[in-house]
């Protein structure tokens, strides 16, 4: 066979190879993939190397998603699902710590639309162990 088809033919081979392996690798990753969504509105993620004071040290408040109670945040799980999930809601002060119950505020402005930072925090077992991952928005204060 012609040195040069050959080299061709193994480029070819090779880059295939290549191709299929970074298939593999991304659908591997693709399974943990998480979108967090209210109406049309994607709503940022963040992995178990964040928690709610390091992710509130990069955002202000008016920089959080403001979704009004008893609109629907959805979870998606865009490839595998997890074995089991728990979600927990905390209400945070403006530096991501937690807080005391909003409806037990004398703070006139907690009760002011937006003004409740709910930070939530989602466990999900991949089957290899625990994942955490955490998402924060502004919300209204339960009593509305």
């Amino acid at each position: 066979m012609d040195k040069k088809l050959l080299k061709v033919l193994s480029w070819g081979f090779l880059s295939i190879l290549l191709i299929s392996l970074g298939g593999c690798h991304a659908s591997k990753n693709e399974e943990k993939e998480i979108t967090v969504r209210a109406g049309k509105t994607d709503i940022t993620l963040f992995n178990e190397e964040e928690n709610f004071t390091t992710i509130m040290k990069s955002f202000r408040l008016e920089d959080l998603e403001y979704i009004k109670n008893y609109e629907s945040i959805l979870i998606i799980f865009n490839a595998k699902k997890p074995k089991s999930i728990n979600l927990t809601e905390h209400i945070l002060n403006e530096k991501g710590e937690p807080k005391f119950a909003t409806s037990l505020s004398s703070n006139g402005r907690d009760y002011n639309p937006g003004a409740t930072i709910k930070g939530y925090h989602l466990v999900c077992d991949w089957g290899e162990g625990d994942f955490d991952y955490y998402f924060i928005i502004r919300g209204d204060c339960g009593l509305q």
